[in-house]
């Protein structure tokens, strides 16, 4: 059966060129670009909070703070300590009062259908599955960014609600999205940073129109995906500049072999951390669920 990611979905709507790359030839970076490996490296940290594993003691120890700006996975390391450490002592605190966890990095797999039949499994997992004090189920998205999402831009997102419609599909009442967003910009001094500047929560709610709104553009992608999966084209525009795959992309153009630049710079993409034992994550996870709700 067809599966479909998020990441997958994104790359297809993106440029089918890049999706290509990514999910035809499997490629990923050999080295993460220094924001991603920030970002990585929050998400791996708070999901210890949110288990209540965290040592941060034990994990300053492990960092190797570097001034080297080439090294990019110390710089990135010290960044993500320094907010996360803030966002523990500062805002947690105060802000999660009320959630109880459910369920962290919880894995799904839902087995859907398009307009046109074609069956496929829609397979994604969220940051965190949360109740609140009145019993109500919310679908926690983490985000690390340089700009807080303006509630707009929340609403135009389109994973989380889709996630949301999905889990509903498998008795999963999902009551609201929490976007948990925390700012990844360089400061000089991160003490000297007020909590409101580093770290901002916004709540959105979604009727049961918009849930199926957001299932019916999915199953039009999926569909179109299908059909024109062997009709590959670039997306030329400004935002090239931020592809993985720019580089390959203009030398092919040029009538160039490509070859040796994938094998320097690209490897194939390794299983996400989700995705390794997956089904046995799954089982625990269903169970540990089905025992909180």
């Amino acid at each position: 059966m067809l599966v479909v990611s998020n990441s997958k979905i994104q790359n297809w709507q993106r440029c089918r060129k890049a999706w290509e790359f990514a999910w035809i030839k499997d490629l990923e970076l050999k080295r993460k670009k220094e924001t991603l490996e920030t970002g990585t490296i929050v998400h791996g940290l708070l999901q210890k909070y949110y288990k209540g594993e965290l040592d941060l003691q034990a994990e300053a120890s492990q960092l190797q703070f570097d001034d080297d700006p080439g090294n990019i996975e110390a710089k990135a390391s010290g960044i993500a300590f320094l907010l996360v450490s803030r966002y523990v002592k500062d805002f947690a605190p105060f802000e999660d009062a009320g959630y109880k966890v459910v369920a962290t990095e919880y894995y799904f797999q839902v087995p859907l259908r398009t307009k046109n039949g074609i069956d496929f499994m829609l397979e994604g997992y969220c940051d965190l599955l949360v109740i609140d004090e009145h019993g109500y189920l919310w679908l926690w998205d983490h985000k690390t960014t340089s700009r807080f999402w303006t509630p707009l831009q929340v609403m135009m997102d389109a994973q989380t609600p889709t996630y949301a419609a999905a889990l509903r599909t498998l008795d999963k009442p999902i009551h609201g999205i929490i976007f948990n967003q925390l700012n990844t910009y360089e400061y000089k001094n991160y003490l000297d940073v007020p909590p409101e500047k580093l770290f901002k929560r916004e709540r959105t709610y979604r009727t049961p129109v918009e849930l199926d709104a957001f299932l019916s553009n999915l199953y039009d992608i999926v569909d179109d995906m299908v059909e024109n999966q062997h009709h590959i084209t670039r997306s030329l525009n400004k935002d090239c500049a931020y592809c993985f795959f720019q580089n390959p992309c203009l030398l092919e153009m040029k009538g160039v072999d490509i070859k040796d630049t994938l094998e320097a710079d690209y490897q194939k993409r390794k299983p996400r951390p989700f995705e390794i034992g997956k089904e046995a994550n799954k089982e625990w996870r269903e169970s540990q669920l089905t025992k909180m709700i």
